[in-house]
């Protein structure tokens, strides 16, 4: 009497020597699957089709695997997909940015603790320092139409950037202890950081 299963046998052993088959041309094959590579779905037998994982195409180098470093491969694609000194620019620009912050903390820190001034006189000081910020219009109308040395962009962060640290630094080294002087070197800081911002972003839109 014939085995019920020999016929499932032969075509499983029939499956293993295509799977293991030597030099075929085709290397992403569908295989027809046995009963045992079957499950059941909705009360049907769904087959499971086994494949095989192409190699890279010839010349690509296969996928890198991901940097435990945060934010290493996102810089990474900037740098390969934009300008590095744009890169570089936008960057220490947000983090100049970043930084005004803590200069406007320790002002205030300065008028109320040191200089003793009441709440009404720390915001006539504090708004005055803000000003520059109003305008920004007219600074991208400024770097727009009045080159400096030939350059549009490139000349006015240089200049702005050290209007900002001299203006920043004059407050420690000349120990300035009256209100409006004060107010009058950050409203500088303010104007050149604020210029910066409107630059670098045109050179982002460009």
């Amino acid at each position: 009497m014939a085995n019920p299963e020999e016929p499932e046998m032969r075509k499983f052993e029939a499956l293993q020597n295509v799977q293991t088959e030597p030099n075929l041309p085709n290397t992403s094959r569908e295989l027809e699957p046995s009963e045992s590579q079957r499950f059941m779905y909705n009360g049907a037998l769904v087959p499971i089709v086994p494949t095989v994982q192409e190699p890279p195409p010839a010349g690509e180098e296969a996928p890198s695997r991901l940097s435990w470093i945060p934010y290493y491969d996102f810089t990474q694609m900037l740098m390969t997909k934009y300008d590095k000194p744009f890169i570089i620019l936008l960057g220490v620009q947000n983090i100049n940015h970043g930084l005004w912050t803590v200069a406007v903390l320790a002002c205030q820190d300065l008028y109320k603790q040191y200089l003793k001034l009441d709440p009404g006189q720390m915001t006539m000081y504090m708004s005055l320092i803000h000003i520059p910020w109003s305008i920004k219009i007219v600074y991208g109308l400024i770097s727009d139409n009045v080159p400096i040395a030939g350059t549009r962009r490139k000349s006015y962060i240089i200049i702005m950037g050290m209007l900002q640290f001299f203006a920043l630094i004059s407050i420690y080294f000349l120990n300035e202890t009256s209100a409006i002087s004060v107010a009058i070197l950050l409203t500088l800081a303010a104007l050149s950081e604020a210029f910066v911002n409107v630059v670098a972003d045109a050179i982002m839109c460009i």
